[in-house]
């Protein structure tokens, strides 16, 4: 029988740059990484270590600080004006100071400050979804429409189609703030996450070899 087509394996600089681009928008799950960078999956064990870090409590990966240099902002033909907005906006703080813990006391402060900072980062979160939904239900009113056989006019004129850019030119503004706020809060809470763990780490006692047999 025939041997399988073999699709071409993308370069290593290749993918990482994809990788770099994609994460700037935000975090993504492993699968959507793998798709959206065209890696192989050892090409994305190997090169994610260079450029981004998995979040174990999201169960995502995403962009390392130290990358956000990496990033071309107006040169990446895969950004919209929005998304390269965003990125901007993002790139401008995207390195949060490194949290340093020396005691208890201040772990305790930082760990309330955790505890805030997570709660508006899920409702902003949860706002997102809310708002992503209720275009995907427009959208879907609107195909549905389309396929009843009903469109019989131009988009521009239909009356659906007018309320959905409408509801996304008043919104527009709005959601990309919450969008940098959200990510800004992401990073914000992994520098903290970062310095409980580096102090905790400092607390430890050090571990004894074992015992030779």
């Amino acid at each position: 029988g025939k041997s399988p087509v073999q699709v071409p394996q993308v370069e290593d600089s290749e993918v990482k740059r994809r990788m770099v681009h994609n994460l700037a928008l935000g975090n993504l799950k492993r699968e959507a990484l793998l798709e959206t960078s065209g890696a192989t999956p050892d090409q994305l064990k190997k090169l994610s270590k260079e450029v981004a870090k998995w979040d174990q409590q999201y169960q995502a990966y995403c962009l390392l600080p130290s990358a956000f240099t990496l990033i071309e902002v107006e040169d990446w033909a895969g950004y919209t004006d929005d998304q390269r907005r965003v990125v901007r906006a993002r790139a401008s703080l995207s390195a949060p100071s490194a949290v340093k813990i020396e005691n208890e006391e201040q772990a305790e402060e930082e760990r309330k400050k955790y505890g805030v900072k997570h709660e508006e980062y899920l409702l902003l979160d949860a706002r997102l979804l809310e708002v992503q939904k209720e275009f995907e239900e427009l959208g879907r009113k609107f195909n549905t429409q389309t396929m009843d056989g009903k469109e019989g006019k131009r988009r521009g004129e239909d009356p659906l189609w007018r309320e959905i850019e409408e509801k996304f030119k008043r919104s527009r503004g709005d959601i990309l703030e919450k969008h940098r706020v959200f990510l800004k809060l992401h990073d914000e809470l992994m520098a903290i996450k970062d310095g409980l763990k580096a102090y905790k780490q400092s607390k430890a006692p050090a571990t004894q070899p074992p015992a030779q047999a």
